[in-house]
C-alpha cells in the first residue's frame, strides 16, 4: 500500500487487540425521553465543550440548531463533514474532491466557497487557518474521529464569532472516558487501496484522564492522469489530552484540560477539470498536466482549558489556543500561448482558439516552459485567549448569563513562485525554477489582532425564554506587501491598514406551547469583516436576519420547521482561485441582497412508534432557498462579472436540497442503513435566466449504504458503499473545468473496543 508506512504500527496494534478479543462499546445508542435528566453543569464540563446543550436547554433556545451524534457517526463512518450535514436542514455542500478534503459549506444562503464566511470550531476553538486575515478552510479535522457534530443557526449563533451570518458549526472530539482504561479500534479496507484505521485509548482516575487517539485514512484515488499516477492521499490526525482535576465532589471544583493535535496531509488534488465533451467520454480522467499537482499539509494546535466552579451556580472557562499550518500547494497555473499565459479555465472553455496550448496541457504536444506550475506556499498562525463567564440566578424571572472575551491574533504569510515545465513526451520536466517570492502576489503577509466581546442572558419567565445580547467585534487589519522584486523581503513593504468595529445585537423569544411543543422567534445582526490587503472602500458584510419556526420532541419523534428571511446591507464576495479568479484575495462589495427561505427536519424510530420488535431509523429533512441581489452593478468579480441586474439570483445556492435516510435494526441480526441527498439544479454565475438555460451543476441524488453486524459482544463486521448507485456526476465546475464526484467506493472493516 503506497503511502501508508506511518500506518503499519498503529494497524498491526489492532489486528493484535481483535485476535485477544474484546467487550466493544454498543454502537446504538437509546434515543432520550422528552424528560430525561440532564447531566449536571460539572458533568457536562468533563465531556467537553458543547454550543447546543442538552435536551432541556434546546427548548428555550430561540434559534434552530441540530446535532449529529455519535450513533450516526459510527453507523455511517463518515470522514467527510460535507457527507455528516446530509442530516442537517438549512446546510448547502459543493463537492470538490470526492474526500471533503477541501470542505465548501454554506448556511441559509451565506455561500459555501470554503466555508470561509460559517463559523467552524473544534470543541469551542476556531480551527480556520487564520480566522481573521484568510478564513478559506483549506483543511478540517476528520470528522470520523468526532463524537458529535453540532449546528447553530438564527440568533442563538451570535456567541460564536467572528461570523455571524449564517451560522457556527462545533467539531465535538473524542471525550476522555471515565473509569478505567478503554481502548477502541476500528479498522477498515477499500476500493483502490483504500484503508481507514481510527483508535484511541484513554481512562480517569479520582483527579485525572487522558486520551491518545488517532485517525489515520489513504486511498490511491480514482481519477487517473494522462502519463501515469492517480489523485492518491494520505491524511492523519493525532490527538492527545490530559486532564488534572479536583474533588469533583467537593466545593469549588476545577479542572485543567491539556489538548494537542498533529495533523498532515499529502494529496495529488488539482484544481484542473475536464471539458465538457471529455468528461463525457472519461469522466474521471486528469489531464497530463496534473502530474505534479499535489497539497502538502501540516498543522499543530494546542489549547489549555480551565474551569473553575465558583459556585454551583456560577462557573469561569478559560482556553488559552495556538494553532500553527503550514501549506504548499503545487499545482498547474496556466499554460503558455503565445507570449503569455492563459489560465485553465480559458483554455478548458475554447480549445479552439487555445488548441497549441491544450495539446500542451493534454501532453499531445511540447513546448519549452509551456506549463506555469505555482508552488502555493503559506503559513498560517492562529492564537489567543477566550474566558466566559456563566452565572444562573433569579427565582420569578431565571437568568441564565453568560458573558465571553476574547483577545486574538492571526496572519498569512504568502512566499509563492512559480516554475515552468516543459512536456516531453507526455511527462512533465522542470525547466525553470524560481526563487520563493517572486510573482504577483506572491510574496506579502497579512494579519489580523481583534478584540471581541459577547453578553447573552437567557430570562425564563414560566414556559417563555427571552433570549437577549450583543457581540462586538474590534478588529485591527494589516497587510505587508513586498512585492516579486524583493524576495528577500529586505526593504520595507507596501502597507494597507484597516480598522472594523461592529457591534451585532440579537433578540428572540421561545415559548413552550406545552412539554413536546415549542414555538421561537428571533432576529439577529449578521456580520462577515473584510481581510488584510481589502481596500478602504470595501465594507463589512452585514445583515439583518430573522427567523421563526416550530419545534416537537416527544418519544420517539422529533421534528422542526423554520422560515428564516436575511436581508443584507453589503454582501461580499471573494476574489480567490478556488472561485476561477486570480487569487489576489480582493474583497468586493455585493451591496443589497435579500435571502428567504424555509427547512424542515423530521426524525423518528417508526418501529417503536409501530410496536414493532425491531427499529426503524428514519430522517427526512428540506432546505427552500430564494437568494437575489436587491442592486445593480458592474464588477470584475469571476462569479458575478461583468454585471448584476436587481433581481439577480446569487450562485452556488441552491433552491432545493433534501437529506434522507432509513435503517432497520434488531439485535443479533444484521442491521441495514441507507441516507442519501438531493441538490437540484444549481447556478455557478449569477443572473436570472431559466436554470434550465444556463450553465449549472445538475441535480442529483446521491445515496451511501451501511450495513454491520456484531458478531460477537463488542466487535463488530461492517459493509459501507458510498455512492452506491455508482452515479457519474458532475461536482464542480470552477475553477477550471468539469470534476467528477466520487464513483461507487466499497468499503469493509471491524470496530471493537477493550
Amino acid at each position: 500500500m503506497r503511502h501508508f508506512s506511518p500506518l503499519r504500527g498503529v494497524f498491526a496494534s489492532a489486528l493484535i487487540i481483535w485476535a485477544n478479543g474484546s467487550m466493544a462499546e454498543e454502537l446504538k445508542e437509546p434515543v432520550p425521553a422528552a424528560n430525561a435528566k440532564t447531566e449536571s453543569p460539572k458533568a457536562s464540563k468533563l465531556h467537553g465543550v458543547t454550543i447546543v446543550g442538552d435536551s432541556e436547554s434546546e427548548k428555550s433556545m430561540a434559534g434552530s440548531s441540530h446535532v449529529v451524534g455519535r450513533e450516526a457517526l459510527q453507523t455511517h463512518h463518515q470522514t467527510d463533514l460535507q457527507r455528516v450535514i446530509w442530516e442537517v436542514p438549512g446546510l448547502y455542500y459543493q463537492d470538490e474532491d470526492g474526500y471533503g478534503l477541501r470542505p465548501n459549506i454554506g448556511m441559509r444562503g451565506v455561500g459555501v466557497l470554503r466555508s470561509q464566511k460559517i463559523t467552524i470550531m473544534e470543541d469551542g476553538i476556531l480551527v480556520a487557518p487564520a480566522p481573521y486575515s484568510a478564513p478559506a478552510m483549506h483543511s478540517l479535522p476528520i470528522a470520523g474521529r468526532m463524537e458529535a457534530v453540532e449546528i447553530r443557526k438564527g440568533s442563538s449563533a451570535i456567541e460564536y464569532g467572528p461570523f455571524t451570518v449564517g451560522g457556527a458549526i462545533n467539531l465535538k472530539s473524542t471525550s476522555i472516558p471515565e473509569g478505567p482504561v478503554k481502548t477502541h479500534a476500528n479498522v477498515a479496507v477499500g476500493e483502490r487501496y483504500g484503508r481507514r484505521i481510527h483508535m484511541n485509548v484513554g481512562g480517569s482516575t479520582a483527579h485525572t484522564g487522558w486520551l491518545l487517539e488517532t485517525y489515520q485514512m489513504g486511498e490511491d484515488g480514482y481519477r487517473k492522469v494522462d502519463g501515469g499516477g492517480r489523485n492518491d492521499l494520505s491524511v492523519q490526525d493525532t490527538v492527545a489530552k490530559l486532564r488534572l482535576n479536583t474533588d469533583k465532589s467537593g466545593d469549588r471544583y476545577q479542572e485543567v484540560t491539556l489538548k494537542l493535535l498533529v495533523s498532515g496531509e499529502r494529496s495529488a488534488e488539482s484544481y484542473l477539470g475536464l471539458t465538457e465533451s471529455d468528461f463525457k467520454t472519461n469522466a474521471y480522467r486528469l489531464y497530463a498536466g496534473a502530474q505534479k499537482d499535489t497539497m502538502h499539509l501540516a498543522r499543530q494546535a494546542t489549547s489549555l482549558r480551565h474551569v473553575i466552579e465558583v459556585t454551583p451556580n456560577v462557573d469561569v472557562t478559560t482556553t488559552v489556543y495556538n494553532q500553527t499550518l503550514k501549506r504548499n500547494w503545487y499545482k498547474l497555473e496556466g499554460v503558455k500561448s503565445g507570449t503569455s499565459d492563459v489560465n485553465l479555465e480559458s483554455i478548458l472553455a475554447d480549445t479552439g482558439k487555445y488548441a497549441a496550448a491544450y495539446g500542451v496541457l493534454t501532453g499531445a504536444t511540447s513546448e519549452a516552459n509551456a506549463l506555469q506550475v505555482r508552488a502555493n506556499n503559506r503559513r498560517f498562525v492562529s492564537q489567543g485567549v477566550e474566558s466566559v463567564l456563566n452565572v444562573s440566578f433569579g427565582s420569578q424571572f431565571q437568568h441564565d448569563l453568560r458573558i465571553g472575551l476574547r483577545l486574538h491574533k492571526d496572519r498569512e504569510d504568502r512566499l509563492q513562485q512559480d516554475d515552468r515545465y516543459q512536456m516531453f513526451q507526455g511527462a512533465m520536466s522542470l525547466t525553470t525554477a524560481a526563487t520563493p517570492g517572486t510573482g504577483k502576489g506572491n510574496n506579502r503577509i497579512g494579519s489580523a489582532q481583534a478584540f471581541s466581546a459577547y453578553v447573552h442572558d437567557v430570562i425564563g419567565i414560566g414556559d417563555l425564554s427571552l433570549s437577549v445580547g450583543a457581540r462586538h467585534e474590534l478588529i485591527d487589519l494589516k497587510q505587508e506587501d513586498y512585492g516579486a522584486t524583493d524576495p528577500d523581503r529586505a526593504a520595507a513593504p507596501t502597507n494597507k491598514s484597516l480598522k472594523v468595529s461592529q457591534t451585532l445585537p440579537g433578540l428572540g423569544l421561545a415559548y413552550q406551547l406545552s412539554p413536546s411543543l415549542t414555538t421561537f422567534v428571533g432576529t439577529h445582526r449578521g456580520f462577515a469583516p473584510p481581510t488584510p490587503g481589502s481596500e478602504k472602500e470595501t465594507k463589512a458584510e452585514t445583515s439583518w436576519n430573522t427567523e421563526a419556526g416550530l419545534r416537537f420532541a416527544k418519544n420517539n419523534l422529533t421534528s422542526s420547521l423554520t422560515g428564516f428571511y436575511n436581508i443584507y446591507e453589503n454582501i461580499l464576495g471573494a476574489d480567490t482561485i478556488a472561485s476561477g479568479g486570480q487569487g489576489t484575495g480582493a474583497l468586493y462589495n455585493g451591496g443589497k441582497a435579500r435571502i428567504l427561505g424555509a427547512e424542515a427536519a423530521v426524525r423518528s424510530d417508526l418501529g417503536g412508534l409501530a410496536h414493532l420488535p425491531f427499529r426503524l431509523p428514519a430522517f427526512v429533512n428540506y432546505t427552500y432557498t430564494d437568494a437575489r441581489f436587491e442592486s445593480s452593478f458592474k464588477t470584475s468579480f469571476e462569479e458575478w462579472s461583468p454585471a448584476v441586474n436587481k433581481g439577480d439570483y446569487l450562485p452556488f445556492i441552491p433552491h432545493n436540497t433534501m437529506g434522507f435516510g432509513l435503517g432497520v435494526a434488531k439485535a443479533g441480526y444484521p442491521d441495514l442503513n441507507v441516507v442519501g441527498h438531493f441538490q437540484s439544479r444549481t447556478r455557478v454565475k449569477s443572473g436570472s435566466a431559466k436554470l434550465a438555460d444556463v450553465e449549472a451543476l445538475p441535480e442529483r441524488t446521491i445515496f451511501d449504504l451501511s450495513t454491520g453486524y456484531d458478531y460477537a459482544p463488542g466487535q463488530r463486521f461492517y459493509v459501507d458503499v458510498r455512492n452506491v448507485a455508482n452515479r457519474t456526476y458532475i461536482a464542480a465546475r470552477r475553477p477550471a473545468g468539469v470534476r467528477p464526484g466520487m464513483p461507487r467506493t466499497l468499503w469493509a472493516g471491524i470496530s471493537l473496543a477493550l
